[in-house]
């Protein structure tokens, strides 16, 4: 299985940055680069616009370090690839989670080794969503059991100790189960608390509105969602669309 993977290269030395092209778009068909940047002003507009799954990211630039850039964003939804002429900065990439960290002027074997590394990782991540996403829930309401596929879930509306669970095949089961609780036996990469009273299936949501507060599902229906938690639904759904490139 081979996924394709949008990365983005910032480097303030031009030749540096056609080499890493160059090496990337040779030996690695799957991994795609989106966009570059020579400093980090630009890499942060290119980054929040295009949302890629990895960021191959020099030390040095000047206005301020790779690592300053990298601390702009407070809980970062792609990967980060260091490389640097000099090793001792490698343990502020470690502490920031920095996949990998890589010594200018880069060597094509490591290179290779960290992508495929990279590639073999997002793969069995992806694989793994994809196996949580058809597991079932099991469900009591009026004397029966239901399992009903995560996959099938639309949208799941809080009322008080009870919930109604609505999913893709037009069904309202009412159960005594508080949102909370059914949180958590449900998957926390697909789905996600929009409001105090809401929990959406993200892999089901059609637009965002985040002037209005809604957000509208694949079947039309609107569910609110609160201001305080815009930012959280868009790391969801940009967790979700970097998976499904």
């Amino acid at each position: 299985m081979k996924m394709q993977i949008d990365t983005v290269i910032v480097d303030d030395d031009p030749t540096a940055r056609e080499l890493l092209y160059h090496q990337i778009s040779t030996n690695h068909p799957n991994i795609n680069v989106v966009g570059e940047a020579a400093n980090g002003a630009e890499a942060y507009q290119l980054i929040d616009k295009l949302n890629p799954d990895v960021v191959f990211l020099d030390m040095h630039m000047p206005g301020g370090s790779g690592i300053d850039l990298l601390d702009k964003f407070k809980k970062p939804s792609f990967r980060t690839i260091f490389y640097s002429t000099f090793s001792h900065y490698a343990l502020d990439a470690i502490k920031r989670d920095a996949f990998d960290y890589l010594l200018k002027p880069l060597d094509p074997s490591d290179l290779n080794s960290c992508l495929n590394k990279l590639s073999d990782k997002m793969v069995t991540e992806a694989e793994l969503r994809s196996k949580s996403y058809y597991k079932k829930i099991e469900l009591f309401t009026k004397g029966q059991l239901h399992y009903i596929a995560h996959k099938d879930i639309l949208y799941i509306q809080a009322a008080g100790s009870y919930s109604t669970v609505y999913t893709s095949k037009g069904e309202r089961l009412v159960v005594s189960k508080n949102l909370k609780a059914l949180e958590q036996l449900l998957d926390d990469t697909d789905f996600c608390r929009v409001h105090n009273s809401y929990l959406v299936n993200v892999r089901k949501v059609q637009t965002c509105n985040f002037q209005q507060h809604f957000c509208v599902m694949i079947d039309g229906s609107e569910v609110k969602t609160a201001v305080r938690r815009r930012d959280q639904i868009k790391r969801h759904l940009q967790q979700l669309w970097s998976t499904n490139h």
